[in-house]
């Protein structure tokens, strides 16, 4: 499909650039591996395996581009909710807790990307204050979070019609760095006063006992990045295995936080088949290097710009909203294996369409017809 769907790069900013340099870091790892090859350990297939699970990010953002254009934001969202929640069958449900693990994002988007739910502020409103409300009653703290700050932002979205938008957008980014901040210390304080439970409680004492904050504790991987990327700047390897050096600088990094690295987890997850440390960033610094760093930046900021974007002008959509808040968490504080399922749809619907050349006729979502009414009539 690619030679249809790539013909709509062109309308979308950032759309170039994020194909590119995605391209540019995996050349970038596949080189640092060569390069390692004489004093350490690789792993052709592990090479392969990252190399693909990195170009499969802009790949599939190319492919969710097009169905943007073709059917539009709504039905996008609402189509790759389905997709997710069918794929479960194969993928297997966490019964654990499976809201957390299984359930909760494809739930969450096709029930913001509904009919009569999707760009209506009110209806939003209340899908998300139940949405919130599932969530902490299943310990899913950081999800209600997100929940909380998305109901908080499309309440607050502006009109559109005040100010200069160079303004607009200052003030909005500022708004939205306020209410994230305000978001992470209710629902902390909620937490330690017992509101998600008392197991949420405990678990959240002891993280913040263990290293002072509910972040480095909950995210003991933080130390052995940082570690890690001082050790060795310009990154390791996509199909480089670490080496028992490796490992304990990790380790001695994760030891200053206040974390016992002497477990299963660090040995057999974190480095058993290659490196994790349980950030996008992270990972993609490590295994393709300074490219892999920009990759990730670039994702930053193509999401971010886009949404502050959408909510200056008060268009951005709740569904949106939460795609872009839940990508810009994984990009610090999650694997890049589970971050990829939702990270290129985050992209693909916050990148801002390219205005049309003067003169020539804007190309919408309409230009291909027999596609948009067949489409039309299914949802």
């Amino acid at each position: 499909m690619l030679p249809f769907t790539v013909t709509a790069m062109g309308r979308y900013a950032w759309a170039w650039a994020l194909t590119i340099i995605g391209v540019i870091a995996a050349v970038n790892g596949a080189a640092l591996t060569g390069f390692a090859a004489g004093f350490v350990e690789t792993d052709g297939r592990l090479l392969v395996s990252n190399t693909l699970l990195l170009l499969g990010i802009p790949l599939t953002i190319i492919a969710l581009l097009w169905a943007r254009l073709v059917i539009g934001s709504r039905c996008t969202a609402l189509v790759f909710g389905i997709g997710m929640l069918v794929a479960l069958a194969s993928r297997g449900i966490n019964w654990g807790n499976p809201w957390k693990f299984s359930f909760s994002v494809p739930v969450t988007l096709i029930a913001l990307s509904l009919v009569w739910v999707y760009g209506r502020r009110w209806p939003q409103v209340v899908m998300l204050a139940v949405l919130a409300g599932v969530s902490a009653g299943s310990d899913a703290r950081s999800l209600s979070g997100m929940m909380l700050v998305t109901l908080a932002l499309v309440m607050t979205q502006g009109s559109g019609h005040r100010g200069a938008r160079s303004m607009r957008t200052l003030t909005t980014a500022i708004r939205l760095a306020l209410i994230v901040v305000a978001g992470y210390f209710l629902v902390q304080g909620a937490v330690l006063e017992g509101y998600l439970g008392e197991n949420a409680k405990a678990r959240s004492e002891a993280q913040i006992a263990q290293s002072g904050s509910l972040i480095a504790g909950g995210r003991p991987e933080m130390g052995a990045s940082a570690s890690l990327l001082t050790a060795r700047p310009l990154g390791y390897g996509s199909g480089v295995l670490p080496s028992g050096s490796d490992i304990l600088v990790a380790k001695t990094g994760m030891e200053a936080n206040g974390y016992d690295p002497h477990n299963g987890y660090v040995n057999n997850y974190m480095f058993g088949n290659g490196f994790e440390v349980h950030s996008v960033i992270g990972d993609l610094w490590i295994l393709f290097g300074l490219g892999g760093l920009a990759f990730a930046i670039v994702l930053g900021v193509a999401i971010g710009s886009g949404v502050i974007r959408s909510l200056a002008s008060g268009t951005a959509s709740a569904v949106v909203v939460f795609l872009a808040l839940r990508s810009l968490w994984d990009l610090f504080f999650s694997p890049i294996g589970s971050a990829v399922l939702t990270l290129p749809i985050a992209v693909a619907l916050a990148l801002p369409r390219r205005q049309p050349a003067p003169g020539k006729a804007p190309q919408d979502r309409h230009a291909n017809g027999a596609v948009q009414r067949g489409m039309r009539s299914l949802s």
